[in-house]
């Protein structure tokens, strides 16, 4: 997990504020790997900063990794909020 947050910082978050928004002006798609070494293609500003609030998430709760499903980082708002309250 470390490795795939540290390279999203350094990728998308060009304004180095822990956060990735519209103000960012990175490649807007990324590349992340699992611990089985296969890629999945991250790709919108909306769902990377998804990933990166996962990666968040998982650091705060003190795992060193977590499962992350790719669709539901591209959720609709409304619905991640209702997921992330439950």
């Amino acid at each position: 997990m470390d490795e795939n947050l540290t390279a999203l910082l350094v990728e998308e978050d060009t304004n180095a504020d822990k956060l990735i928004t519209i103000a960012d002006h990175g490649v807007g798609c990324f590349s992340l790997w699992d611990a089985d070494g296969r890629s999945y293609f991250v790709e919108g500003v909306y769902p990377l900063g998804n990933l990166l609030q996962e990666f968040g998430l998982a650091l705060r709760s003190g795992r060193s990794g977590t499962e992350i499903r790719i669709a539901e980082l591209y959720d609709p708002p409304p619905c991640r909020v209702s997921r992330m309250i439950r």
